[in-house]
């Protein structure tokens, strides 16, 4: 685990400028038919970070608020303190600062809501909030509760997160909706119309209900919270914090199994965490990361170049040291995982090369000619490139 604290994370989104990795365009894994993972499999790459090990309170509370979540316990309303148990032991100092400030806000917003449609009092709320919340400006990257609550920046995430909890206390039926890089709200009149809401809009009117937004789907608050959960991961994974990135977005790909995002972004994750550990000569860990990634999706593209480069890197360095026994299991596990590997199949050739002359171990069969050439002394970095790294719905 690369236990790195989730404090400011959010915040700092953008903060790593320059990546050594290259960034693959944005990757499609629908056709790929991977076994999905249960929810306990899914458990098992959570479990070591859900919130920082210093804070072993906030963990219970977190666990709670994602099982409720899971279970469908979780209201619109509730999702603005989620948040801030999402965001860590900082944030979730501020908890008490949101209910204070949200008791204030509701007994004030009351006044103005007399004898209004609910489409009518969803328009006054989000006037509302611009006029007495929302007033630092809007920042795509600004997520966190905490920066709204100190400073009054906000994105869509953290207004709509406001919006909700305000608007429930008002009695109003909500939702969150999402697409592609964003979100916003939806409030139901009486006779059951659904009318939008964008949240980061201080001068809309009264919502309205419009034609279906391309690529849009409501979501239930457990599926709202995986938003959470998947811009912190994409921080995490941007600032290569990938321990803390695969807590994160598989808790997303968990809370809202539709989100193929959060899979990819889990799939990034995992696959630049193995290539981390190959640079620090951690082979055995990154066979750990890249078989949890296999578990996923077998035929990602990144994860079968990765497993060729890790299986070069261990045989050139068994073969240096002539631990031919393991040098040789690694060949055989590569052929077992992909059989008919090119890849394989060039090792074996160099290992039968690298060790002529002597009782050959290896079973007899085809001895292709190998096409990659791999010594024993170095192996040179995978021609690859790493997988997509999407960008946070803002």
């Amino acid at each position: 685990m690369l236990g790195m604290s989730r404090r400011n994370s959010i915040a700092r989104l953008f903060g790593a400028a320059s990546f050594s990795l290259a960034i693959l365009a944005a990757l499609s894994l629908t056709a790929f038919g991977h076994p999905e993972l249960s929810s306990a499999s899914i458990d098992d790459l959570v479990a070591p970070y859900l919130s920082p090990s210093e804070a072993p309170n906030l963990r219970a509370t977190e666990r709670q608020i994602v099982e409720q979540a899971r279970q469908g316990k979780l209201a619109a309303g509730g999702l603005a303190e989620a948040s801030l148990m999402v965001e860590g032991s900082d944030a979730a100092a501020w908890m008490p600062t949101l209910r204070q400030r949200m008791e204030a806000w509701h007994a004030e917003v009351t006044k103005e809501l007399s004898a209004c449609s609910d489409g009518e009092k969803g328009a006054r709320i989000l006037q509302y909030l611009h006029r007495r919340v929302l007033t630092g400006g809007y920042e795509a990257q600004t997520s966190s509760l905490v920066a709204t609550l100190k400073e009054g920046r906000y994105n869509c995430v953290s207004a709509s997160l406001l919006f909700l909890a305000l608007a429930e206390r008002q009695g109003l039926t909500v939702a969150g909706v999402q697409r592609p890089g964003h979100v916003f709200c939806r409030v139901r009149e009486g006779n059951g119309v659904w009318l939008d809401v964008e949240t980061t809009c201080a001068k809309c009117g009264v919502p309205a209900h419009r034609a279906e937004v391309a690529g849009a789907r409501q979501v239930t608050p457990a599926e709202f919270l995986a938003k959470c959960y998947y811009n912190l991961g994409v921080a995490h994974l941007q600032a290569h914090r990938f321990g803390d990135a695969v807590g994160c977005c598989a808790l997303a790909w968990q809370l809202d199994p539709r989100d193929d995002r959060a899979r990819d972004n889990l799939l990034a994750s995992l696959n630049n965490g193995a290539l981390q550990r190959c640079e620090m000569g951690d082979f055995t860990g990154a066979e750990s990361l890249l078989g949890r990634a296999w578990r996923i999706s077998p035929e990602f593209g990144p994860l079968v170049a990765n497993e060729a480069y890790l299986a070069r890197l261990r045989v050139a360095r068994y073969c240096g040291e002539e631990r031919f026994a393991e040098a040789i299991g690694i060949v055989a596990a590569l052929k077992s995982r992909r059989p008919g590997s090119n890849v394989a199949a060039a090792l074996e050739a160099q290992i039968r090369r690298q060790f002529a002359g002597r009782e050959n171990p290896l079973p007899s069969g085809d001895a292709n000619r190998p096409s990659v050439e791999v010594r024993a002394s170095a192996a040179s970095s995978p021609e690859l490139t790493t997988p997509d790294l999407t960008t946070p719905d803002f």
